[in-house]
């Protein structure tokens, strides 16, 4: 029973972190400094560049030479492949 609401608890967890993920993807191309929702973009990007560090490094600087960052996208594999990862460890499956 705990264990069932700690991974429900768990699955609403890495939902937010995706949703969040999500934004401030969205804040980045419509935000503007000075603009009403340029302090809610800096908030989550306080709460999520550190997520994003270790993958920025694994992406190898892709967006410096096209421009585009793939790392939030990688980072929501990410997530999800550890939700799914911890899901089955938990359930007693056998990877």
């Amino acid at each position: 029973m705990i264990g069932t609401k700690l991974l429900l608890a768990l699955h609403y967890f890495t939902l937010v972190i995706q949703y969040m993920i999500l934004a401030y993807v969205v804040l980045s191309w419509f935000s503007r400094p000075g603009g009403q929702t340029y302090r809610f973009y800096q908030k989550l990007g306080e709460i999520l560049e550190p997520l994003f560090i270790p993958f920025r490094r694994l992406t190898g600087g892709i967006a410096m030479r096209t421009g585009l960052d793939f790392t939030p996208f990688v980072t929501i594999i990410a997530v999800s492949m550890i939700y799914r990862l911890i899901f089955a460890v938990a359930s007693g499956f056998v990877l």
